[in-house]
């Protein structure tokens, strides 16, 4: 077990401070948009593309940060964590963080 109690931080989201998170996520969603693209559908023109990416992209961030709360696949904090939502439990819900600032601006892009 930890000596002197529990540690401070949360891996629940820890993963989006570590190094490459950044590169990887929007690679992912540079990805998600190619696919789309190559979806052989003659309705879905490139502006079209855009803009599906951007309400998907939106729609999945709406459900991940806000709508997810605890920690869905760890038991350890044991409760500290339950009432929060993901984007709470960012930074240990410090305001206005790199991490936080990324994922704000990210949307206004696409």
């Amino acid at each position: 077990m930890f000596a002197e109690g529990a540690p401070s931080h949360n891996p629940n989201v820890d993963w989006l401070n570590t190094r490459g998170m950044w590169t990887l996520y929007v690679i992912l969603l540079v990805m998600f948009h190619l696919f789309l693209l190559s979806i052989p559908v003659d309705a879905l023109t490139v502006p079209m593309v855009w803009t599906l990416t951007n309400v998907l992209h939106n729609l999945f961030s709406l459900i991940l940060f806000h709508f997810t709360k605890g920690t869905p696949w760890l038991d350890t904090d044991q409760g500290r964590s339950r009432a929060l939502t993901f984007w709470e439990q960012i930074d240990d819900g410090i305001q206005y963080t790199t991490t936080k600032k990324f994922f704000t601006i990210l949307p206004i892009v696409v």
